[in-house]
């Protein structure tokens, strides 16, 4: 009964973790409809948890119940005070990994590791072929490999995903949870850069400049000190002798005339500008859809996204459990980490879509076990 039990605690939470981040397949190339995939896992992880598992078997705290409630009720607000209902998904999905959460989040390394290695696979392929596995439309816009390059011209691979910046979003978590081992963190390294993208390598840079550094200080014995700063030191001048339009592109971070820049601070002035302007009921709930609308963008931030589509009460529902972590187990390992996902959501969304909002919950509440888990031994 425990072997059991124990399998299929496993094999639910692999396949809903292989629908979410294979979801762009199932959306773009078989036509499955964008709601079905998490509504589909959410009936999934229900009827594990009732029918094999067993109610005795669940961990269930109060604050599970109270956030599912906040979330059902957020749903109905978002709709209410909402103009579209285009994100709505950003509300479902947190119950679906609070749901899996429930189940288990055993082999979650084992799993990204598997995923990467995939994903690695199919952006090799592409990077040698210089052409998408599949390219989507979104109304007139056709996100081709011309239009991902940009005014710079580089080839940013995408790999399964519907675009490089989500493919980044993988990138960072999959970092999160198997980048303290050196060769899966050079993997996702290298990987970041075939995106093309600023954010995966600076963040994916950080986070493992953090955890092998700091290992390198305190852990490791004089010879592999040494070795290390002479490999770092190898690394940076043949990085700097390269002629590639990548780095041209990561050059640009600090440069606010680079014209990928001064659009994303455009965004993010015209989002503030137009919360400014809202009405008090929708300063404290938002207007699901209205900034995309008047703009024809995102806000280029996910928590200015969240603060105009779910307004003040829907940026702090995403905040404070992350701040929750931090207060659980406050210690600059945790600081450094809650800063990580803050910096994430505020650069680019992070948190939404399916695979960006489940991502984000997937970290939230595993960084929330782990630090409860510690707490306890304390």
């Amino acid at each position: 009964m425990n072997f059991e039990r124990t399998f299929i605690e496993k094999a639910t939470f692999f396949l809903v973790m292989f629908l979410v981040y294979f979801s762009p397949i199932f959306r773009y190339q078989l036509g499955v409809v964008f709601l079905f995939v998490p509504l589909f896992l959410l009936a999934l992880c229900l009827s594990s948890i009732i029918f094999h598992i067993g109610i005795n078997h669940i961990e269930l705290r109060v604050s599970d119940v109270v956030f599912t409630f906040v979330l059902i009720s957020f749903l109905y607000i978002a709709i209410v005070f909402g103009t579209t209902t285009d994100t709505l998904i950003i509300l479902i999905v947190p119950i679906l990994t609070l749901f899996a959460r429930l189940i288990s989040f055993d082999n979650l390394k084992a799993i990204f590791r598997i995923f990467v290695v995939i994903q690695a696979t199919l952006m090799l392929y592409e990077v040698i072929t210089q052409s998408y596995l599949y390219v989507i439309q979104v109304g007139d816009i056709i996100l081709d490999e011309k239009m991902m390059g940009g005014s710079i011209g580089i080839f940013r691979a995408k790999g399964l995903f519907e675009s490089p910046t989500v493919a980044s979003i993988f990138l960072i978590t999959s970092a999160l949870f198997i980048g303290s081992d050196k060769k899966w963190f050079f993997c996702l390294l290298v990987l970041s850069l075939m995106t093309g993208g600023r954010t995966p390598v600076i963040i994916i840079g950080m986070i493992g400049a953090y955890l092998h550094l700091k290992n390198m200080i305190y852990g490791a014995n004089i010879f592999e000190k040494i070795l290390m700063v002479v490999f770092l030191s190898i690394c940076v001048v043949w990085l700097s002798q390269l002629d590639l339009l990548v780095f041209d592109r990561l050059s640009e971070t600090t440069d606010l005339s680079a014209s990928s820049n001064t659009a994303r601070l455009k965004f993010w002035v015209s989002a503030i500008d137009f919360y400014s302007h809202y009405e008090l009921s929708h300063l404290l709930f938002g207007n699901m859809g209205s900034y995309r609308l008047e703009f024809d963008n995102s806000t280029e931030s996910g928590w200015l996204q969240i603060l105009v589509d779910l307004g003040l009460s829907g940026l702090l529902l995403f905040l404070l459990p992350l701040l929750r972590v931090l207060w659980s187990n406050l210690n600059f390992d945790t600081l450094f980490f809650v800063f990580i996902i803050i910096i994430c959501n505020f650069v680019f969304t992070f948190s939404f879509g399916i695979i960006g909002a489940f991502s984000y919950w997937l970290i939230v509440f595993r960084f929330d076990d782990i630090c409860k888990t510690n707490s306890l031994i304390k």
